[in-house]
């Protein structure tokens, strides 16, 4: 656990966050998931509508085309990020302590207090998290991700969407995770970045 959250660190001080966000987007960092990434295989040529900028209130107006047999990988490419559009956001019932990593030491424990706002801002890997404890985003296991913790009251839920760039008449243009799972003509399939391995 020390050895992930300590690469988790690294990336995420690596990342680097937009000093506007996009309309309707409250967090933004480099990268997608790093378990199990988003992957997908075009079964054929697939013409679709990118964005010149990441984020769903942007305009969707550059033309672009995916080849047959081309693989998009949401772990290698260089042009990955991921928004947050809804924090997963909990309120404490009463106080308790959490183990606070910095991937170096051992842990700390951090009092919350009863009626304290928690936060996981963007989801990683293997239940680790940005999460977010008055106004500071560190990389620790993420509140409440089970929906179990009988400290905690859910506020709202994590919402977010991941986007790669791809090459476009004009230029970059921006595409979702969610807007590729419905296109017609790509299939997703698993990749493990640890291993460099894919299962179609």
């Amino acid at each position: 656990m020390k050895k992930t959250l300590a690469v988790l660190t690294l990336i995420s001080s690596l990342s680097a966050l937009a000093e506007k966000l996009p309309r309707g987007v409250v967090y933004s960092r480099d990268g997608g998931q790093s378990e199990y990434p988003a992957a997908f295989k075009a079964l054929e040529e697939v013409s679709l509508k990118g964005r010149g900028l990441p984020g769903p209130g942007e305009k969707q107006d550059k033309k672009c085309v995916i080849a047959k047999d081309k693989k998009l990988y949401f772990a290698k490419d260089p042009h990955v990020m991921t928004q947050t559009y809804v924090t997963g956001k909990f309120k404490a019932k009463k106080a308790f302590e959490y183990s606070e990593w910095d991937g170096t030491s051992e842990p700390k424990k951090v009092m919350i207090k009863k009626g304290e706002i928690v936060e996981n801002v963007s989801y990683l890997s293997e239940g680790s998290c940005q999460i977010r404890v008055r106004k500071k985003v560190k990389v620790n296991e993420c509140f409440n991700l089970t929906g179990d913790d009988k400290n905690l009251i859910t506020v709202s839920e994590l919402k977010s969407d991941s986007w790669i760039g791809l090459e476009c008449e004009g230029g970059l243009g921006w595409v979702s995770q969610s807007q590729l799972e419905k296109l017609k003509g790509l299939k997703s399939f698993l990749y493990n970045p640890y291993s460099d391995t894919e299962e179609e």
